[in-house]
């Protein structure tokens, strides 16, 4: 079972909902391994930077915990001369509003030099919140 929800409050919803204290506790051992491991913030970016293009990949998670972090470390490595930004999704499992923002502040980043950002290999969760927010219509989804 995979925890994708903040620590804390899932802890406390955990506790409160479980009728059976053997549930309760084998809930408890999952938020315990997230926490030690701090998996779910867990994002290694990495970027291969061409004249034209910039790629990044490592993004496991884009959501309000780090979209402002990934926006600006993107935002720092674009130059004039890149026509591409291609973002790697195939391991993104977290997608929320603040993440899309992010795509949408980027997309505004790399028009204003005539560029364009290309979402490559999205997970099927991230290819769904896209269709659902129509951003597949802004943004080009390619699959390798």
């Amino acid at each position: 079972m995979d925890v994708y929800v903040n620590i804390s409050s899932c802890r406390y919803n955990l506790q409160s909902s479980c009728k059976e204290p053997s549930l309760s506790l084998k809930y408890e051992k999952y938020i315990r391994e997230a926490e030690s491991s701090n998996l779910w913030r867990k994002n290694i970016m990495e970027f291969e930077s061409s004249n034209e293009k910039i790629n990044i990949r490592g993004i496991t998670e884009l959501t309000a915990a780090n979209a402002g972090s990934v926006k600006d470390e993107v935002r720092s490595r674009i130059r004039p001369e890149h026509e591409v930004l291609d973002i790697d999704m195939s391991e993104v499992r977290i997608l929320d509003s603040s993440g899309l923002g992010t795509l949408i502040s980027l997309h505004k980043v790399m028009c204003q030099q005539n560029g364009l950002v290309r979402i490559l290999n999205p997970t099927p969760i991230v290819e769904q919140v896209l269709e659902l927010t129509r951003l597949h219509r802004l943004l080009e989804i390619t699959r390798q």
